[in-house]
């Protein structure tokens, strides 16, 4: 049993064990399946092969887990397979699809399907469809950067500009092409070469110059591939034959037919071959020698016209009937291919009216079917739908009510904010504070006018910031810091009672730290006003700051006279119990007020602490 026989084999055992097995394959499975089909890809895809990809292709296509890279090494190789049965039209529509199913970037060998579908496309005159497949191509080589690819998409489009005889265009594109491989891709420079040679000879007409490139790639050609040795030495006697040298044109073709005869990939060699021995026969008509001229022609006609491109097909017939003509040779010849290159075209166009016919049978019969099950299928769900629409739309209600009541609560959450600041900011510019501040500059003008300058500087620095402070939610803790200090200053001079004051920061970053605004001031102000009101000596206060999990945990420590239970002053004032209120809100924690003496009957005064919650952004 041979190798192909082989593969079949297990190609249908698979199929058959994961059918009785299972519906659904992963993409592992399909991709180590089709691993088998490439050990055939340089060989004979027999009919039974091709029947086994149909078969696998039959159970997967539809299958959401098969990936699209799997789906299109599908479709290329069934667009082999119809390439080498001559049926490039089919061919075309199977390349293409693999085309379409590389998206984003190209997995290695995905090149390749690029390539077939170009070749397939130019060989049906299809040049439209030609530059749709190298404009894609090249979109994704720059995408990725991948340079070869982009060589070949410029060898693509020059090859249409050459055929629709726009030489300016070769000459750009092969410039670039030209550019890429010397700088990334110098194994296919040998083909930006040749690009050039044609320019050299068709558009520049300088002819010397082409020849001395050829002369130099011959010279090379024991370093350079079978590939571009070929397409070297053909060129070489195909200028040559332009130039009437028809001798040394057939030395430089059968070169070039050595090296093609050398060409491992079974599906271009037969095409190659009838094209190479196609040049020599019309050099041999044109040296007169039609001996040799008919059987190179036989050879031709050996391979099958009917498995040959158009332009083969083309060719070998002009050359028959030159040859003929010449010779005066008998014309039945020409006749019978005529009539088998006809028969064959009707047995394309028959098969192809059959193929669609069965096709638009199956499509019809499909649609049948489908109408019928969406009938069905409507009356099932009919019921569904309407339990959904419902339910929709008493879910879309419960929303709606949602959203009022808390658009409804957040309006309400402003306006308490808004009062609160209000509040807030009426205690903060109290005016028992306004009057003795501007009273205390007033009296210091007269002493020293430069000093009362400078508090009614800081004055309107303090008003100006507090006026800018309620418009936010969160301000910078340094600046907060900066109004409580400027205050605590105004307080000093403008008050009778006398204290001292210090602020401390342990582990606080002042500057990129925001807490809420005017929760400092009237808490400090609370303690001086009742801690050192009434006391012979001098008063200190102590604002710590400092972290605590997740708050600022804030300590205003004095030295004063402490709470007396039964005093009026003990009574909480409005401000106090508007930020006490806020506070509790924002991180579940009350204010403590501890009096000094609890602790220690050596000291006198108060410590009040409590958390202020901070963001390191100002934005509300």
């Amino acid at each position: 049993m041979d190798k192909f026989s082989w593969i079949l084999l297990l190609l249908i055992s698979l199929i058959a064990s994961c059918d009785g097995k299972k519906s659904v394959w992963s993409n592992e499975e399909i991709s180590a399946m089709y691993q088998d089909f490439k050990e055939v890809e340089n060989g004979n895809m027999n009919d039974s092969l091709f029947e086994a990809l149909k078969e696998i292709d039959s159970s997967i296509i539809n299958n959401p887990n098969i990936s699209d890279s799997v789906k299109a090494y599908s479709g290329y190789l069934k667009g082999r397979y119809f390439r080498d049965k001559g049926d490039n039209n089919k061919a075309a529509t199977f390349f293409l699809e693999a085309t379409n199913l590389v998206q984003d970037s190209m997995k290695p060998g995905e090149g390749d399907y690029f390539y077939w579908a170009y070749e397939t496309f130019y060989e049906l005159e299809r040049y439209g469809d030609c530059k749709v497949i190298y404009e894609r191509l090249k979109s994704l080589a720059e995408a990725e950067k991948n340079y070869r690819a982009m060589v070949w998409a410029y060898t693509f489009e020059s090859r249409i500009y050459q055929r629709q005889g726009d030489y300016e265009k070769v000459l750009e594109v092969e410039k670039k092409r030209k550019l890429i491989s010397k700088k990334y891709d110098t194994a296919s420079l040998n083909s930006a070469f040749l690009g050039e040679i044609r320019i050299r000879y068709h558009y520049l007409n300088d002819k010397e110059g082409a020849y001395k490139i050829l002369d130099s790639l011959v010279s090379q050609s024991h370093r350079i591939t079978n590939h571009y040795n070929r397409q070297i030495f053909n060129s070489y006697g195909a200028y040559l034959y332009y130039d009437g040298d028809y001798k040394k044109a057939i030395t430089y073709y059968k070169r070039a037919l050595e090296f093609e005869k050398k060409n491992s990939d079974y599906y271009t060699r037969p095409k190659d071959l009838a094209m190479k021995y196609s040049n020599i026969a019309e050099a041999y008509i044109e040296l007169g020698d039609f001996e040799m001229a008919q059987a190179y022609l036989d050879t031709v006609r050996d391979f099958g016209l009917s498995t040959l491109g158009r332009e083969i097909q083309r060719h070998y017939l002009q050359y028959q009937m030159r040859l003929n003509f010449k010779s005066n040779s008998d014309i039945n010849q020409i006749l019978e291919d005529l009539d088998t290159l006809n028969a064959y075209q009707n047995t394309v166009y028959e098969d192809k009216y059959n193929r669609d016919l069965e096709a638009l049978k199956v499509a019809n019969e499909r649609e049948r079917n489908l109408q019928a099950e969406k009938y069905s299928a409507e009356f099932k769900n009919f019921r569904l739908q309407i339990i959904m629409y419902s339910a929709i739309g008493i879910l879309l209600f419960l929303i709606l009510i949602m959203y009022l009541f808390n658009r409804q609560k957040h309006f309400k959450l402003e306006r308490e904010n808004l009062n609160t600041r209000q509040r807030l900011l009426r205690a903060q510019m109290n005016p028992h504070f306004t009057f003795n501040t501007l009273y205390a500059i007033k009296d210091l003008i007269q002493k020293d006018q430069d000093k009362a300058l400078q508090y009614m500087l800081k004055f309107s620095k303090l008003l100006r910031r507090i006026l800018e402070n309620t418009t936010h939610n969160y301000v910078l803790l340094e600046k907060e810091l900066e109004s409580l200090r400027a205050y605590l200053d105004l307080q000093q001079l403008g008050s009778s009672i006398k204290f001292a004051y210090d602020i401390r920061l342990n582990g606080i970053e002042e500057d990129i730290m925001f807490i809420p605004p005017m929760i400092l001031q009237p808490l400090v102000e609370n303690s001086i006003q009742h801690g050192f009101s009434g006391i012979n000596y001098q008063g200190r206060a102590t604002i710590t700051l400092s972290m605590e999990e997740e708050f600022i945990a804030c300590e205003v420590e004095d030295d004063g006279r402490g709470i007396d239970v039964t005093s009026h002053t003990n009574r909480k004032l409005t401000s106090t119990h508007l930020i006490s209120e806020f506070l509790h809100k924002s991180t579940k924690t009350k204010i403590k007020v501890l009096n000094k003496s609890d602790f220690s009957e050596d000291e006198t005064g108060v410590i009040v602490r409590f958390l202020i919650p901070y963001k390191l952004t100002g934005n509300d």
